[in-house]
């Protein structure tokens, strides 16, 4: 192995573990969010977990916590309905990003900070008070919802992008050489994103990767001939986002 190969595995080693500690929860999700509760209903408030009555529709911010809410929900200050909204782990960046990075300790710790859950995004409360969560705003919700909330990303933002890419496959071809095919784990990504306007960003994101035989660092010094690649690279990009995780 040469010495810079040898660099290499330091360098995305120290990412891993770096990513590890923290988690991607950790990072990238704030304690509270907001939350919007639609209804057609007059004069329509919740009581969440005790606290002030809050009128809707309208945004409520939100703890995130492994625990459920207990929510009142109210006509003219008169409870009408009590109900459940329960906390459950986000399926996006904790779950995938932390199982497909086989970073399993990122994920103990995105659920030990709670950062992990969510209660949902979107509700609607009907006219006998119940709470229906849902995946996106209805056509009646959008009309009376903050612009904001209806643009995935608003022209200006500025975004620290990183990825932990793992199974790397690399097809080689030498001029006069026989062809080989290498796969292996380990890689880390690391950019800048901005929007100059609504969706549309420009992106510039180095990455290296390389195929180590697991796909965690560890010491590892077999007998004999071994072949490892490894890959460095700086792109800019011009991108259009239409979706994006919640």
């Amino acid at each position: 192995m040469t010495r810079n190969m040898k660099t290499t595995i330091k360098i995305l080693s120290f990412a891993y573990v770096i990513f590890t500690v923290f988690s991607c929860a950790t990072i990238t999700s704030s304690r509270t969010y907001n939350a919007f509760f639609y209804t057609e209903i007059p004069n329509i408030s919740l009581r969440i977990n005790d606290s002030e009555n809050q009128p809707i529709p309208s945004d409520i911010e939100l703890t995130r916590s492994s625990r459920d809410l207990q929510v009142q929900v109210l006509r003219n200050d008169s409870v009408v309905n009590e109900s459940t909204i329960y906390s459950r782990l986000r399926i996006g960046t904790p779950i995938i990003g932390n199982l497909f990075s086989f970073n399993l300790p990122g994920l103990i710790i995105d659920i030990a900070t709670e950062r992990g859950f969510s209660y949902g995004e979107f509700f609607v409360v009907d006219s006998s008070g119940e709470i229906t969560r849902v995946r996106q705003p209805t056509e009646n919700m959008r009309k009376v919802i903050p612009s904001n909330r209806l643009v995935q990303h608003r022209q200006g933002n500025f975004n620290i992008l990183y990825a932990l890419p793992y199974i790397n496959f690399f097809h080689l071809h030498p001029q006069n050489e026989t062809a080989r095919d290498l796969w292996g784990f380990i890689g880390f990504g690391l950019g800048v994103e901005y929007f100059y306007r609504n969706n549309r960003s420009l992106q510039l994101r180095g990455d290296g990767i390389m195929t180590f035989e697991f796909p965690f660092p560890v010491s590892f010094h077999p007998e004999g001939h071994r072949e490892i690649a490894s890959s460095l690279n700086i792109n800019l990009t011009d991108n259009f986002t239409s979706t994006a995780f919640v």
